[in-house]
């Protein structure tokens, strides 16, 4: 299978890149959410609720004692007739203190067992979300460079213009060819005047050496030779 894409508009390989982009937004919108959702949970267990219940079973403590004194001190009454006073009342507040100070008490280990399950969880999503986070981060924003770099290059390419093969066909390329032709002419020349002119300046450095002359052979060779009418 090739490699190679057929592109036939550059409008749509350009919305393609705007849809990537806008999907690359919404999934970085995405995952903030989600992730400040599960931090406002885990402050929400660990921070809020830990807070209230702590408050809530200190104040249950305390109405625990005060319904406690309360009884004691309706124990404590006696009547002219030597009848005590009924304290059904204060036992009815002192079980309900007790039962709001259970609650408090069982509230208070719930909260402490979420904070360390909702921590635990966190970090079991943020490994799930790990390759989203990884596509978005990367992946997404080199694509959107590529589609970038991929229409300003055919762009570019498109704005090339297409040579006139006419002209070519009614003798431009004769032309061009004799032009060739004559520069090459005109270069072996060059090259041909150049090489006679260090050929004869060879044969003038190498003449003292081979072809020196003596005194008497130097005179005698400038002497002419006798005529026919002399002899």
């Amino acid at each position: 299978m090739s490699d190679a894409a057929k592109v036939t508009s550059l409008d749509d390989l350009a919305r393609f890149r705007a849809a990537v982009i806008k999907a690359l937004d919404e999934l970085r919108l995405s995952i903030s959410e989600a992730e400040s959702e599960v931090g406002r949970v885990r402050g929400w267990v660990e921070r809020d609720q830990s807070l209230y219940w702590q408050t809530q079973h200190r104040k249950a403590q305390e109405h625990v004692a005060t319904c406690k004194s309360a009884l004691f001190r309706k124990q404590m009454v006696t009547s002219s007739k030597d009848q005590k006073p009924s304290v059904v009342d204060e036992k009815k507040a002192l079980e309900r203190a007790h039962a709001r100070l259970a609650l408090c008490e069982q509230k208070r280990a719930a909260v402490k067992k979420w904070s360390i399950q909702i921590t635990r969880e966190e970090i079991l999503f943020k490994a799930g979300l790990a390759p989203l986070s990884a596509l978005v981060d990367r992946e997404l924003p080199h694509a959107v460079t590529l589609l970038a770099r991929m229409l300003e290059h055919l762009d570019a390419y498109m704005k090339l213009k297409v040579p006139d093969l006419s002209k070519l066909y009614d003798g431009g390329a004769d032309a061009a060819v004799a032009d060739m032709r004559r520069r090459g002419d005109s270069i072996r020349a060059m090259l041909g005047t150049a090489a006679a002119g260090d050929a004869g300046a060879e044969r003038d450095g190498a003449a003292p050496e081979g072809g020196g002359e003596s005194p008497q052979g130097g005179a005698s060779g400038s002497q002419a030779e006798p005529s026919e009418a002399d002899r």
